[in-house]
């Protein structure tokens, strides 16, 4: 029995358009019916076609779920991080608060505040507001 494979590939344009097989055999008895071998020639092209299918890649049902859920997972770090940042710059102003009320809570014997401090800490305004 000799065999004989065509393929007819689509269009590229029509990619929905599946690619056909066809194969024809070639017996050496010609008494078959032409009936019967048009038949098995379309039982096997059925088959072909079958098998020939392309696989459709799944969208994944939580896609969304899985976007939203990422997204709101990045949120939460990012307020978490943002607030352990604001923490520490409470802890700095109330660290440097506490040293200049330290230092200007300084007095005399006779109860007077030491003006070197006082004088210091005004330029030190001063110059911060220069700066900005």
């Amino acid at each position: 029995v000799d065999v004989d494979v065509d393929v007819d590939v689509g269009d590229d344009e029509n990619d929905e358009k599946e690619d056909e097989v066809n194969v024809v055999h070639y017996n050496d008895d010609e008494n078959d019916d032409d009936d019967a071998d048009n038949a098995d020639d379309a039982a096997d092209n059925e088959i072909m076609k079958h098998k020939r299918k392309r696989k459709r890649h799944k969208t994944d049902p939580f896609m969304k779920a899985k976007e939203v859920a990422k997204r709101n997972k990045e949120e939460r770090e990012n307020r978490k991080t943002k607030r352990m940042e604001e923490v520490k710059e409470n802890e700095r102003k109330m660290k440097r608060k506490k040293s200049r009320a330290k230092i200007m809570s300084k007095r005399t014997s006779r109860g007077q505040p030491i003006m070197k401090n006082v004088v210091s800490d005004l330029l030190e305004k001063i110059k911060k507001g220069a700066n900005e």
